[in-house]
Order: structure tokens, then sequence, then C-alpha cells
């Protein structure tokens, strides 16, 4: 009896629902378009999702993650499991940050069970140091790839070699930035963006067309020219880094992971180049001439970095940039220094349970996707292989030079022995510069204060 009653009751709801549905329509009398939350029509077909229903990311567990109109959200993204915060020191600062952080929105747009905290320390080096080993401190550590192997002896950051696919990240990256993340056979970071010495050039004063393809073409030109009191100039007088295209070029190892150096065998060559180089510049030459020179319009070429293009518009250079000329005596590209920023996973993170989001959040922050929206905003040179090939990319004239450059370029080393290194060539440079002595003699004691150096950090 009671079944039966039950049954009264859901037919009179049923026409009663029916009834409603009826008078459900439009003032037109037409009923309204199904929503893309829709399941099925009704003859039964799916409906076409609209935007607002495109796939969303995903974690391992199933939850579901958002969007950033606008921003570098991606929707096919692979989220970790579980709830985590995740702690990421760094100095970066002003518009600069802005950029990066809304990368990180992002992030946590879509996957949204996953914190991201960005916390800002002037003093990078001495916080990291007191904070990791006592178990405080990030998860992730932005820096630069020069500091990886003392932070990697110290035990301050853990490799990501287990974590990834080594044939997928050296495709996924250009080489001199997986050389730089490289350290003792063992990953131990991401790349987030690259930089190098190339040459910079002022179009009122010489051509594309003009310009030296390698060092004799160069060494000519300059003995010749005419449209301006020098033809090249740069920190030529006693700085390491600015000497290193030559270094490099001519076949030196500045330093390996062993603590050794080759200046002695095959310094030589380019020893001698810097040498010839005097003849052509200021005696007293350094950054700061350099710079007055090539913006007064007296120096038609000169050798720097991405920091100085700013520089260059308030003083109204009509610039252009060019690779480093080829080394005439090995018939290899100058070879500047690459310097690579990078994001690294900290010995916390394992320690703490969050080392897969930490390294999800890193892969998600130099994908190709977030390397051109920030080569877009902040001028960075993509270390993604993909980003660097990007249209966008390649449009911004200045970023796919410096790019250009930088794939030519060598790693700077991320050995704690590279800090052995920057005095003894610094020296030697200006051995060879002032003449102090034959420029076997300033290799030699390149040499020799560098092994001195090396044995006092053994």
């Amino acid at each position: 009896m009671k079944k039966s009653r039950m049954y009264v009751v859901c037919s009179l709801l049923l026409v009663l629902s029916l009834m409603l549905a009826a008078c459900g329509g439009t003032e037109g009398g037409t009923t309204t378009q199904p929503t893309a939350e829709a399941v099925a029509t009704e003859g039964g077909t799916e409906t076409e999702p609209t935007a607002e229903t495109e796939p969303e990311a995903t974690t391992e567990g199933g939850e579901e993650g958002g969007a950033v109109e606008g921003g570098t959200a991606a929707a096919d993204w692979t989220c970790p499991e579980g709830d985590h915060t995740v702690t990421l020191w760094h100095g970066w600062q002003g518009e600069y940050f802005t950029a990066i952080e809304q990368v990180f929105a992002d992030y946590q747009a879509t996957c949204p069970n996953i914190t991201v905290e960005l916390l800002e320390k002037p003093d990078l080096s001495n916080a990291v140091t007191a904070a990791v080993p006592a178990g405080e401190g990030p998860d992730i550590l932005a820096w630069v790839n020069d500091q990886i192997g003392r932070n990697a002896e110290t035990g301050i950051i853990a490799p990501v070699t287990q974590y990834i696919d080594a044939d997928e990240f050296n495709s996924t990256y250009v080489g001199p930035a997986v050389q730089a993340v490289t350290y003792n056979d063992e990953v131990w970071a991401f790349p987030e963006s690259m930089e190098a010495l190339t040459f910079i050039y002022n179009k009122d004063l010489i051509s594309e067309e003009e310009l030296p393809q390698n060092t004799d073409e160069l060494l000519e030109m300059a003995a010749s020219w005419d449209k301006s009191e020098y033809l090249f100039v740069y920190n030529a007088r006693n700085d390491a880094y600015f000497s290193a295209p030559w270094w490099n070029a001519a076949g030196v190892t500045v330093v390996d992971e062993e603590g050794t150096t080759n200046f002695a065998e095959n310094g030589e060559a380019a020893g001698e180049f810097i040498r010839s180089l005097t003849e052509h510049m200021p005696a007293e030459i350094d950054y700061g001439i350099a710079d007055t020179l090539f913006k007064e319009g007296k120096a038609a070429i000169i050798m720097n970095g991405p920091w100085y293009i700013a520089d260059l518009e308030p003083a109204g250079i009509d610039y252009g940039l060019a690779t480093i000329p080829t080394f005439s005596p090995s018939g290899e590209p100058g070879k500047p220094f690459v310097g690579v920023k990078v994001v690294m996973l900290t010995t916390n993170a394992e320690e703490r349970g969050t080392a897969e989001a930490a390294v999800n959040i890193m892969q998600f922050y130099t994908r190709a996707e977030a390397q051109v929206a920030l080569a877009e905003a902040n001028k960075m040179v993509p270390t993604n292989t993909e980003a660097a090939a990007d249209s966008a990319v390649m449009e911004l004239s200045d970023v796919a030079a410096f790019s250009a450059q930088a794939d030519l370029g060598t790693a700077l080393p991320n050995t704690p022995f590279m800090n052995a290194m920057w005095d003894p060539m610094a020296k030697g440079v200006e051995c060879i510069w002032t003449g102090t002595n034959e420029v076997a003699d300033c290799i030699t004691q390149i040499q020799t204060l560098a092994e001195e150096n090396i044995e006092g950090m053994k």
C-alpha cells in the first residue's frame, strides 16, 4: 500500500515538472540555448565546449586547475598530487619581478592545490647558507649557475636528475644552458634565462655589411679606421670576464670540475691577440672609458652585454647587435661566457616532501610559453629551444641577437674552482696589456697563480 501511494506521488511530481518546463520558454516563446555545462543535447549528442569549458589542468590525483586570462596558465598541465606550500627565495625586483610574479600566479591558477610563496632576499648567499642547513628557508632558490658547484658541495641544493628525462631535458633547453646546470654528471637546476657579451655597433658609423667577420679583419680595419677615433673598444685592460671570448675561442679550458686549467697549453694565441689590440685602443681603457667613447660616437663598436642596452636608448644611439667575430687563429667563433639564471631545488624540499611539487613549478616556469612571455616583458633571453625559435621572440631583435650569441658561447663554469680564476686572469690580462712581460710569461703567470689558488681550495 505504501509503495502504491509513493508511486502516485512521484507520478504527480513528474507531470507537474513537465508542465513547468513547457511554460519555461523565453518571452518570444523559444527555448533557451543549451549551455556548455549540459552533458548532452536533446538528441543525445554532446554539446561543443565553449571557451569557458576548455579542458582544465588536472593533478595526478584528479584535482582541477584554473587559468588566468591573458597569462601563461596551461590547460594541459599535469599538477602534482596533494596540497603543498612551496617557498622560493629570489632577488627579483621592480617591473622585472612583476612579470615573473605573473607566471607564478598563473601556476597557482593552473594548480590551485599548490601555494607558491615568493620571498625576496637581498643577501641571498648568506641567507641561504644560514637557513638551509638548519632546515629552514626555501624549497626553491633562484640564482645564477656559477653558484651551483659551491652549493652542491655544501649540501644546500639537491640534483634534479631523478625527476627528469635526460634526453627530453637536453632537447628542451639550448646547449650552453644544459652545460651551465650540469655539475659532476648531475643536473642541478632548471635554466631560466641567459646573458652574454656581444658586439654592439653604432649604425651611424658602421653598417652591418662593414662589420669584421674575423679577428684578422678586425685588426686590419682598426689600423686604417678613420670614421671615428676608434673602431672597437671594450673593458680590455684588466678584466677577466671581458677577455673570456678570446681564451675560450683559442681552446683554453678556464677551469674544469677537477680544478684543471690549461692557459699554459692553449692561451698564447689569445694573449697575442689581446696584445695586438693595445695598438688600437686607449692605453688606460676600462669599462667607463669604453662606455664614454661609444656613447659619444668616438668608437664604432663596443663589446658589452644585455644590461648595457637600456643605456643606449637615452643616449640616442642607433645601434645594432652582431655576434663576436671568428677568432682567426683557431677558426672558432668568439665565445663569451654565458651566464645562466637558474632555479634550483634545495635539500629542504626533499626533506619536507615538497620536491616533486617544486620541480613541477620549476618546469612550468621554464617552459616555452612562460619564457616567451618573459622575453616580451623583460627582454629575457630564453633558454628553452622552443621559446628561442618562437616568432614572437624572433621579432624582438635584441633578444634574438643575444640568443644567437649565447648559443655560440661557453657556459660560465659552475665549479667552485672558478673563484680561483678571476684574479689570476685579471692580472694576466693586465700583464699582457701593459707590456710588463712577454705574452708567454704573462700566460705562465696566469697558470701559476691559478694553480696556487686551486691548490689552496682543495
